[in-house]
């Protein structure tokens, strides 16, 4: 029997609201060419388009959650700095009064107030760092995404890579 043409398809789950996704490559056999052989580098192209689509759906996730944690960073960095604020022109106002003017319920207030807040301004601080942090791997992650979106642009798709996880897939779990 002459096989002059191989075909190999795959479908791919992207969970319950995404759907699916099928790869279907065709590739003519050519003289004196190994039909499994063939068979076997469709295998490996459609693993290595579907590793790089994979990785870069994951990155576009990630970049979504990481843009909706620092918006809510700010906001509630947005909301310390109004609490700070309008406890320290409550304790400037309680200021402007001597001690005896002061009712013992306010004298505690402001104690109290003043300790909060410090507690505040920690908070602030904690949160300005960690907003930081997260504006330098929202950076990463959108280079990361633009460079995978060119590589599948260009056609790109690292078929080693999938050859590598497939010889050693206890490696690649344990890189991740």
């Amino acid at each position: 029997m002459q096989i002059d043409s191989v075909s190999y398809s795959r479908l791919f789950s992207l969970g319950k609201e995404s759907g699916n996704e099928r790869f279907d490559f065709h590739a003519k056999v050519g003289e004196g060419e190994n039909p499994d052989v063939v068979m076997g580098q469709l295998f490996l192209k459609t693993a290595a388009v579907e590793k790089t689509l994979d990785e870069y759906r994951n990155t576009l996730y990630s970049v979504s959650r990481l843009s909706d944690d620092i918006k809510n960073l700010q906001e509630g960095i947005g909301s310390l700095q109004s609490e700070i604020s309008r406890k320290r022109v409550e304790l400037q106002r309680l200021a402007g009064k001597t001690y005896e003017e002061l009712s013992e319920l306010e004298v505690e207030r402001n104690f109290c107030d003043y300790r909060n807040i410090k507690g505040l301004i920690e908070s602030r601080a904690r949160n300005e760092e960690e907003l930081d942090r997260k504006v330098k791997e929202l950076d990463e992650l959108v280079a990361k995404r633009d460079s995978l979106l060119q590589r599948i642009r260009e056609g790109r798709f690292e078929e080693a890579q999938v050859v590598a996880d497939i010889v050693n897939p206890q490696k690649t779990l344990e890189a991740k």
